[in-house]
């Protein structure tokens, strides 16, 4: 330990700065896209994808435990047994089975969004967490995400760590995550740089750019599963350059990490396989051109195993793709044509979060790329490595800009650090060329590049990015600001037939005694016999485009609330939340 920090004390230190970065950042951070609290929901609730309001008499989790893997490894034995009883008794016809119709009943139930009824604020608070009862219950995980569109490895993780701290909902639990999963993508990252695409000081200077960066910071603040995505990647890139290192005859070692990360990388995120397919094929090229073709056979089975092991674990990978309202949304955009608008909007996020838009640099950077070239006249460029790099990034942006549901910097996150190392590589290579041509001392010619990276690191400081700075209330005036007084119910109050937005206050609703969701026509459902007693507090939450006078009226007159006077006024980007108050 001792040797390694003095051979890397320096990096250490950076290391250091953004881990200090990502608690300063994470600290500040007050509120939560929706997806997040799916992402919390999905991992923790058992056997309920989403939290909707209704009665839910026969559910998929009693399902489970009659017919399923059950509470225990006892239970699902018994379940085993009884199963093939019911299947050998129908001739094993299972769409005839109790089983079957059951299942069906369940599933209806745990699906029901139109009966308004008071649900305890309990029922929110197990949404968002795991208890004693649920704890490292990785089939209830395991199940959701066949109801959801996204593999489950990132719940996997995210179940994991809220079961060791049972019965709490934090922020951190996704903050520290992503934090250790881009940690670890910087530490390959630089290593990587370093062995294969520069050496030392090119490592240092995409070690600071990248983990001081907005989209590093952005990236790790964002808990989904993006920054586990990023990681695979980097591994998968690396991998890669080992491959070529070991003048593409690869030994076992490499074959097996080159398996794992594939495999890793798929029952993370769906768009890993376009990042994996760009990577394939700038290989498969290399290595028709290098004449190894046995090399190709090895590569192409062992990603094939790679996809085979995939689909046997996570089946449900073709359903969503080839069924799912996300999946054939996906295929249809690509059918539908290519559309180079899309490309400039992502194009522009990526760049926002790496360089803050500063086209300048980019200007240069390109200039001083094309001057590096001039000057070695070709000569000792490593073009496949440029490949590598490049092509597979342009094949993903590409790609995914067409099929993305919406037009954000989420779906990029994992190209920063590709982006980054070729501006910074461009740069570096040019002014080493430079410095080369004119014969310069070494002292004097680490200098320019230095300075260059001193530059850098002042402009692409965190600070900015959709996350950070546009989302409003993100980092300021979020869900985690809204204070529930004890004794608090809540009234979230939906226009008739729209969609129904109150996950967005998932955390807050689990602070209060009892929720009621409902549509405005159906307000009246939440106190039909008229003998509603309410607590001290009543909050009254009015999705956005509605009159927030004339329906809060409304709800006092239903509730019998008239002696209730209202504390404070909270608008958001989804709802205007109304604290109302006994009068004494």
């Amino acid at each position: 330990m001792v040797s390694f920090l003095k051979k890397y004390k320096m990096i250490v230190l950076v290391f250091l700065v953004v881990a200090c970065a990502i608690g300063y950042y994470g600290n500040k951070k007050q509120g939560y896209h929706v997806d997040e609290m799916y992402s919390y929901g999905l991992a923790n609730s058992e056997y309920l994808p989403f939290l909707h309001f209704g009665d839910h008499d026969y559910t998929v989790k009693d399902w489970m435990n009659t017919y399923g893997p059950g509470e225990n490894l006892a239970q699902f034995a018994r379940n085993l047994v009884n199963d093939f009883k019911i299947l050998k008794d129908c001739d094993f016809q299972f769409k005839n089975s109790v089983i079957y119709q059951d299942y069906r009943i369940a599933q209806a139930n745990s699906n029901n969004t139109r009966q308004t009824t008071w649900m305890d604020g309990q029922e929110y608070r197990d949404y968002l967490t795991a208890d004693e009862h649920n704890a490292f219950h990785l089939a209830s995980v395991y199940y959701n995400q066949r109801g959801d569109v996204h593999p489950p490895l990132f719940y996997i993780m995210l179940h994991l760590v809220s079961s060791v701290f049972q019965g709490v909902f934090s922020k951190w639990f996704g903050i520290v995550l992503n934090g250790i999963y881009l940690l670890a993508a910087l530490w390959i990252w630089y290593r990587t740089i370093r062995k294969h695409m520069g050496g030392e000081q090119l490592a240092r200077v995409n070690l600071l750019v990248w983990g001081l960066s907005c989209g590093f910071m952005t990236c790790v603040l964002l808990i989904r599963m993006y920054a586990l995505l990023t990681l695979w990647c980097v591994c998968a890139f690396s991998i890669h350059l080992d491959i070529v290192e070991q003048k593409f005859e690869p030994n076992k070692k490499t074959m097996r990490r080159l398996g794992l990360v594939t495999f890793l990388g798929f029952y993370t995120h769906y768009y890993f396989v376009l990042y994996a397919i760009g990577l394939a094929a700038v290989m498969v090229v290399w290595m028709l051109v290098q004449k190894k073709y046995k090399s190709i056979l090895r590569y192409v089975l062992r990603l094939a195993l790679s996809a085979v092991v995939g689909l046997c674990v996570w089946p449900f990978a073709i359903s969503h793709v080839f069924g799912g309202y996300r999946g054939t949304s996906s295929l249809a955009a690509l059918t539908g044509g290519f559309y180079l608008i899309r490309v400039k909007l992502i194009g522009y996020y990526i760049l926002l979060q790496t360089i803050h838009c500063e086209y300048w640099l980019l200007i240069l950077a390109a200039l001083l790329g094309v001057g590096g070239l001039v000057l070695r006249k070709g000569k000792n460029i490593p073009y496949g490595k440029l490949c590598l790099l490049v092509l597979p990034i342009v094949f993903y942006v590409g790609t995914v800009s067409q099929i993305v549901p919406f037009l954000t910097d989420r779906y990029v996150m994992c190209t920063y650090p590709f982006v980054i190392l070729t501006i910074t590589g461009s740069m570096y290579y040019g002014i080493k060329a430079i410095c080369d041509r004119k014969k310069m001392p070494k002292k004097i010619g680490k200098i320019p590049t230095m300075y260059v990276a001193l530059v850098l690191c002042t402009l692409l400081l965190v600070g900015n990015g959709s996350y950070l700075f546009y989302a409003p209330g993100y980092l300021a005036g979020g869900q985690e600001t809204i204070q529930v007084p004890e004794h608090t119910d809540a009234v979230y109050v939906l226009p008739d037939g729209d969609w129904n937005e109150s996950a967005f206050h998932t955390s807050v609703l689990a602070r209060c005694e009892q929720v009621g969701v409902c549509y405005l026509s159906q307000l009246g459902n939440l106190n039909p016999e008229g003998n509603y007693e309410a607590p001290e507090y009543v909050y009254v939450f009015i999705q956005k485009d509605m009159d927030v006078a004339a329906v809060l009226e409304q709800v006092k007159t239903t509730l019998q609330l008239a002696n209730y006077t209202e504390v404070k006024s909270e608008t958001d980007s989804v709802a205007t939340g109304i604290l109302l108050k006994r009068a004494l």
